[in-house]
């Protein structure tokens, strides 16, 4: 590779990173209705369309003149893009960052037609209206002046880098074991419904009816059992509860950003969004507020 060609992509990386960011910013936040801070770093840097445009700009700059070429080239790259980075990570940290099963034409959940007709979009505009003007701001400045700024950012990067991976890590552990509680707690909520409300009222309803001491009292007994069992079972769920609640209220800074930024985030193995879990919560609440009434 050229000295020019590495310069060239060694400055291209930072600004498409920043200018990515900015755009998932305005994306999520229009969406929202709030801020939010996307992307898997915790600084202004999504690094997914810093490597996309350099490939763009690098292999589909020769072809620019030809909009249909660029659109579908552009189109390939990004899909591409997003289907490699969503399956390293995936492998790398045991967690799914995105999910795009429910859109229609995806490709194992992690790229899909909607978002791959938005690459080729932004490829056409990248190469005919964003970076040519880039291009000369940058090819103005002192060759020091860059250098200073890009030194800046490559250490910056790389220390956001390694304290959001650490980060990830500590919170691998906790989805996986905030499904297997998620599990637990959908089987007791589901007792809670099942079991203690109309099984227990079915059982007073035959001892009412029942006119033999003896079989009142072998129905008493199994009722008493399946109270004792009821009791466990409640009791295992609302430690389950506290435990859930403590995974997902104690968390730092870092890990609070990224389940807020990546609300669909699950663990791989059968897992469920935050989305999910908290209207998990709601229902069991209220399944533990109408066992209370019966």
């Amino acid at each position: 590779m050229q000295t020019d060609t590495f310069m060239q992509l060694m400055w291209i990386f930072p600004v498409y990173s920043v200018f990515g960011w900015l755009l998932e910013v305005v994306y999520a936040s229009t969406k929202t209705g709030k801020f939010v801070n996307r992307g898997f770093l915790n600084g202004c840097i999504c690094p997914i369309y810093g490597f996309g445009a350099c490939m763009i700009i690098l292999v589909l700059t020769p072809v620019k003149d030809n909009l249909l070429l660029l659109f579908f080239g552009a189109l390939l790259f990004g899909s591409l893009l997003e289907l490699v980075g969503g399956f390293v990570l995936q492998r790398l940290f045991n967690i799914r960052w995105w999910d795009y099963s429910r859109e229609q034409f995806n490709i194992g959940g992690y790229v899909c037609l909607k978002f791959s007709l938005a690459w080729g979009v932004i490829g056409v505009g990248l190469l005919h209206i964003i970076h040519p003007p880039i291009a000369y701001v940058v090819g103005s400045l002192p060759p020091v002046v860059l250098a200073v700024i890009l030194a800046v950012f490559y250490i910056y990067f790389v220390v956001d880098m390694v304290v959001t991976v650490v980060a990830v890590k500590k919170l691998s552990g906790d989805l996986e074991e905030i499904t297997s509680i998620a599990r637990r707690i959908r089987k007791s909520s589901d007792f809670i419904a099942e079991e203690v409300g109309s099984s227990a009222i079915q059982a007073a309803r035959r001892i009412e009816a029942s006119r033999l001491a003896e079989r009142s009292e072998q129905i008493r007994r199994r009722v008493n059992t399946a109270a004792e069992d009821a009791r466990t079972k409640i009791r295992t769920g609302f430690e389950d509860f506290e435990r859930l609640n403590t995974l997902l209220n104690n968390r730092g800074r870092i890990r609070s950003r990224l389940i807020n930024s990546f609300p669909n985030m699950k663990a791989s193995r059968g897992g469920i969004t935050f989305g999910e879990m908290r209207q998990l919560i709601r229902q069991y609440a209220q399944k533990m507020r109408n066992s209370g009434k019966v």
